[in-house]
């Protein structure tokens, strides 16, 4: 009987070694889907990888070779139009449930309500809503065709794993689709997405230039419709008031003197609601950050340092508070507070969001507090 057993057994492990690099089924396995709108037509462009090669090999390539990426694209009068030309255009069944990352060009962002966005994915009953959201100005086909850094596997670029480049640079946190819906859905939260560009002189590959995916800046919407876009250059203080900051690299320059490069890992916010003399609502803040003095430029006392450092990000947060309320952003979600302490007070003062409370004095901080740390034993 044992003996039975074991050829059985042996059996069975040649059935299975014979299926060894069959292929199961025919269908497409999708990444990304884009969405463009220009003169009333929508154009949904879809990235493909080749899992069997991503799956044999971490670096993005097998025996030495590229491995491709693909895609396509249909048009249409509508969103169902164009996935419908695209389905039909396609040789194999399009699967959905390996959709990670979802891309609209500024146009769409402007046509498409939450509702379409929703829909989109939904359509889909294999996808998943924790996709990553972002938005463009450029081709999606060249956003979709972009290679990995260093060879690496091309679900390592920016558009499917923004979180590792967000551990090292903390300026605009990515967003899932899901939060997105739920902050378009709230009266007194302006939603977002990063927006994405690409970088085509940064990098070479054997002295071509190799282009690669960045965060350029941020589509915000309000009362669940696409307002305005801020660049990246009017964001440099969103991300200290930002308690899920991981980390952020700045060179410390106060009234002319260069103290050098400090690297921040750690942001603590307090805010606090009152009234200003004339009644109106008021938002004290208090942002204590930590870091690591990485480069010393000068023989200045850590306090120095620590001092220039904090009126310099306490200049980059007023000002970037500034900048977005001039365009009807309420970068801080100050509102939000607000809304959530007194939510019948803001429905009579913001019209039920069709007017924002905010002055350009609306947020005051309290203190600016910075904690830096040397890294090495030498100090100067």
């Amino acid at each position: 009987m044992r003996r039975l057993r074991l050829i059985a057994a042996a059996a069975l492990l040649l059935l299975l070694a014979g299926c060894k690099g069959s292929k199961t089924n025919n269908e497409l396995y999708l990444k990304a889907i884009g969405i463009d709108y220009k003169d009333g037509i929508y154009t949904m462009y879809v990235q493909m990888l080749d899992f069997a090669g991503e799956s044999k090999s971490e670096t993005g390539t097998v025996s030495g070779k590229q491995i491709p990426i693909w895609t396509g694209h249909g048009s249409g009068k509508s969103i169902g139009d164009a996935n419908a030309k695209l389905m039909n255009s396609s040789q194999q069944p399009m699967d959905f449930s390996h959709v990670s990352a979802l891309l609209l060009t500024e146009g769409a962002l402007k046509a498409m309500s939450s509702r379409d966005i929703s829909e989109l994915i939904a359509g889909y009953p294999e996808s998943r809503m924790n996709v990553w959201m972002f938005g463009t100005r450029h081709k999606l086909d060249d956003i979709f065709i972009t290679k990995s850094f260093f060879n690496l596997s091309n679900t390592t670029t920016l558009l499917h794993s923004p979180e590792a480049s967000y551990s090292q640079k903390s300026d605009i946190e990515p967003v899932f689709l899901f939060k997105l819906l739920r902050e378009l859905q709230h009266p007194a939260i302006n939603g977002y997405v990063p927006e994405l560009m690409l970088e085509e002189r940064a990098w070479e590959k054997d002295e071509k230039p190799h282009p690669e995916l960045k965060v350029a800046g941020a589509f915000f919407f309000r009362q669940a419709a696409y307002e305005t876009r801020l660049p990246i250059g009017q964001l440099e203080g969103w991300h200290w008031m930002n308690p899920h900051m991981e980390q952020y690299l700045i060179e410390i320059v106060h009234d002319g003197v260069d103290y050098g490069y400090g690297s921040f890992t750690r942001t603590k916010i307090k805010l606090r609601l009152k009234e200003d003399e004339q009644g109106e609502p008021a938002f004290e803040a208090r942002v204590h950050v930590k870091g690591v003095l990485m480069t010393r430029n000068t023989q200045s006392p850590m306090a120095e340092v620590e001092e220039a450092a904090a009126k310099m990000i306490e200049a980059q947060i007023v000002s970037t508070y500034r900048s977005a309320l001039s365009r009807k952003i309420d970068i801080f979600e100050l509102e939000e507070l607000y809304y959530r302490k007194h939510p019948r007070e803001w429905q009579e003062r913001t019209d039920g969001g069709a007017k924002t409370l905010l002055k350009p004095d609306s947020l005051r901080l309290a203190e600016v507090r910075v904690d830096l740390e040397s890294p090495g034993k030498y100090k100067p």
